[in-house]
């Protein structure tokens, strides 16, 4: 399914514009990172919940922290000595994970 969405977008063109749920216009490529950053996080947080290690992916975490960091969110990781999962979890307001059991 997840191929077969991404072929059908990528065939779409770049100035594409769909309706948010809430009838908001949107390109169609700044409505698919919303789809990242919500699966993402809320991915880590059923992580959490089920102390089960995080499953998300390195290119969700590069559009979570690159959205909300910028393009330098590498060097920031690294300066505080945070992992993807723990910089997106730092940078939506989640606590930190505990350790799965």
């Amino acid at each position: 399914m997840s191929r077969s969405a991404y072929r059908l977008c990528r065939a779409e063109p770049a100035d594409r514009v769909v309706p948010t749920r809430h009838g908001d216009p949107m390109l169609l490529s700044e409505f698919l990172i919303t789809r990242i950053v919500e699966v993402a996080v809320h991915g880590l947080d059923i992580a959490d919940a089920l102390d089960r290690e995080p499953w998300l992916t390195p290119r969700a975490e590069e559009v979570v922290l690159a959205l909300v960091i910028g393009a330098t969110y590498r060097e920031h990781l690294r300066e505080l000595g945070w992992d993807g999962p723990t910089g997106v979890r730092e940078v939506t307001g989640r606590p930190a994970a505990r350790t799965p059991a």
